[in-house]
């Protein structure tokens, strides 16, 4: 199957001002023991924490994060796109990847395998950045002031 990016518009992001990935900007990516975080902001300031901040049954917040520049994901040219039929225009959008090829690297592994039907990848392009995490639960998101 093909990996497939489909839009994705959580609660909390609607205070960006961005209906377009080049609108946004990654302000920091913070990763502990217990959690992961993006803050990203739009061009007129405001911003948003992500915090990944449930443990996975593998004992992380998340199982994979990887830091990529925009210019170097050439390949999301050919990928599909699903938007859902009640998708809004006027806000920003980030995506969950369908079909993962990502998830291959866990199958056969006794500590992952049991919970590959709970994860998801969710996918976050800025101006210049594309954040990919891989995690058993959706982030928090909270607006920063």
């Amino acid at each position: 199957m093909s990996e497939v990016l489909q839009f994705w518009q959580p609660k909390g992001i609607e205070i960006l001002s961005a209906p377009y990935p080049s609108s946004l900007i990654l302000e920091s990516v913070f990763k502990s023991r217990n959690e992961f975080e993006l803050v990203i902001s739009d061009f007129k300031q405001n911003k948003i924490k992500l915090t990944y901040n449930k443990l996975s049954s593998a004992d992380f917040t998340v199982w994979s994060f990887i830091f990529d520049t925009e210019d170097a994901r050439i390949d999301l040219t050919n990928i599909g796109i699903e938007a859902p039929e009640d998708y809004n225009k006027h806000i920003p959008k980030f995506f969950k990847v369908k079909n993962s090829k990502l998830l291959a690297q866990y199958e056969g592994n006794h500590v992952f395998e049991k919970a590959l039907d709970k994860v998801e990848v969710h996918m976050y392009i800025t101006l210049n950045e594309i954040i990919t995490v891989v995690s058993e639960h959706e982030p928090v998101i909270v607006r920063i002031e």
